[in-house]
């Protein structure tokens, strides 16, 4: 089986700001765009999937809400690898029991 990636989009936006106009909480989104092949038979056609998490900024710690958003986003990568694979042996179990 292959997962064939063919876009990642990151992003982050502003959804809540404090009185003085700075950020105070993040929306992060990962969207993914791919399709999966087993040996030469396509078992997912190209598909797009997202994922969105939001995480409140600490204005007295940057250091600690950059690495809050990267956990989020590596959780948030893990999240759509598990439906991508789920996604694909459930198409395969299907290939495979109508043969």
């Amino acid at each position: 089986m292959t997962i064939n990636l063919l876009s990642e989009k990151p992003s982050r936006r502003s959804v809540l700001t404090t009185a003085s106009m700075s950020a105070a909480q993040y929306e992060l989104t990962i969207e993914l765009i791919f399709f999966v092949t087993f040996g030469d038979r396509i078992i997912v056609p190209e598909t797009t999937l997202s994922s969105r998490k939001f995480f409140a900024v600490s204005s007295s710690n940057q250091a600690a809400s950059y690495e809050e958003q990267l956990l989020l986003q590596r959780e948030m990568r893990e999240e759509l690898l598990a439906k991508v694979i789920s996604m694909a042996q459930y198409n395969l179990a299907r290939i495979r029991n109508s043969t």
